[in-house]
């Protein structure tokens, strides 16, 4: 399909034939195409120009945002600029891997910006501050205490902030180190509706299986413990023995957590051949000796050559944060009227739910999501007191 991006002030920039699933017109205003096309440069290692240095100092004397401050210098200048962002993009998409990743980019940085802040319940959330025994990390829960409207500050997400795209909290309550606890204060917008936590499950164990064109399975762990360990291990441990075996880490380590009639190295290296990780890692060296290492959807990862035991990680890790994203986008789109999005923890989706989407949710308690044609189950749970 063909994908475009408009401003209102500039000429379309068309991004050729993309098989995605995102939108096939993307229209953004000023700002977004400014701080969008910024973010992704950033990310994708080109150096856009700035401003000359006397405008950004005024910026900073003046304490202007960025949009501010380009209404504020001459309309040449900031044609001039915009101009150079424009080149610069289209420079960087003269790389297909770029050129695919910037249409998922801009679709999970578009579903970030829709989620919406929760309804909290002000005498429920000091209830569990109170009993925290933790002072710091009850204060720290006063972020989500609401506004006149009832509802907590809306939470504003970055994706430059980590090396591997897991999400940062650039302003609003930080949910991602918030306690679990403190979401039982949520209340559904929904008469008779819910909130919903949704979790991918195994998301990383089964990027890699998906990597080597194996079948998904629902529960990698409870798979690794009964099939392919026949049973020697609790699917506890088999979590364990993958963590070990996919990152790394050594068998000694292990060793405490197993039977002592059990070998670690041994179990490992039966866990490494399901997961072919050899190949995986022999794929992933030869792309970052080639200066072209990015995650399953095209994101640059930038490692250092001589830290190369991070490679997995640092790959599935990467993959796992931006598949998440736009499978809860796809499942949104498709429950648009009987679900709010709230919150992008990690691998986990915050969700208000109506009475008939929770109820459907709270039956099957397992749901399948979709990015392209791999597919994650996901657990679903919820915050009853």
């Amino acid at each position: 399909m063909d994908v475009k991006l408009q401003t209102s002030n500039f000429d379309k920039i068309k991004i050729s034939s993309v098989d995605t699933t995102a939108a096939s017109s993307i229209i953004l205003s000023d700002n977004e195409f400014y701080d969008e096309c910024i973010g992704f440069l950033k990310l994708t290692g080109a150096n856009a120009r700035v401003f000359p240095e006397s405008y950004c100092s005024i910026k900073k004397i003046l304490g202007l945002s960025e949009m501010e401050l380009i209404r504020a210098i001459p309309a040449e200048t900031v044609k001039n600029h915009f101009q150079s962002i424009t080149e610069t993009l289209q420079n960087v998409l003269c790389c297909k891997e770029n050129e695919e990743y910037l249409v998922s980019y801009l679709e999970m940085k578009r579903f970030l910006r829709k989620l919406s802040a929760p309804i909290v319940d002000k005498l429920i959330l000091r209830d569990i501050i109170t009993k925290t025994a933790h002072a710091p990390t009850g204060q720290r829960m006063l972020e989500l205490m609401p506004g006149p409207d009832g509802k907590a500050k809306k939470t504003e997400y970055g994706m430059l902030g980590s090396r591997t795209g897991r999400l940062v909290v650039t302003s609003g309550p930080q949910i991602l180190t918030l306690p679990s606890k403190s979401r039982k204060a949520f209340k559904s917008s929904f008469s008779s509706g819910k909130i919903l936590q949704i979790d991918l499950i195994s998301a990383e164990p089964k990027i890699a299986l998906h990597m080597q064109g194996k079948d998904s399975i629902t529960d990698v762990y409870d798979h690794i413990s009964k099939v392919i360990l026949e049973g020697k291990v609790t699917r506890d441990q088999a979590k364990l023995i993958t963590l070990c075996s996919l990152y790394g880490q050594s068998p000694e380590n292990l060793k405490k957590s197993l039977p002592d009639s059990i070998s670690p190295r041994v179990i490992i290296r039966e866990t490494k051949q399901f997961f072919d990780v050899y190949n995986l890692e022999s794929i992933l060296k030869n792309s970052q000796r080639n200066s072209n290492l990015r995650n399953v959807l095209g994101r640059p990862i930038f490692l250092p050559e001589n830290d190369q035991r991070l490679l997995i990680s640092y790959f599935l890790q990467s993959s796992a944060a931006e598949i998440s994203i736009l499978a809860f986008s796809e499942w949104c789109k498709h429950n648009k009227e009987g679900a709010i999005p709230l919150y992008i923890i990690h691998d986990a989706l915050i969700v208000d739910c109506d009475k008939k989407t929770s109820d459907t949710l709270t039956k099957n308690r397992i749901l399948t999501l979709k990015v392209g044609d791999w597919k994650f189950e996901a657990k679903v749970t919820g915050f009853d007191i």
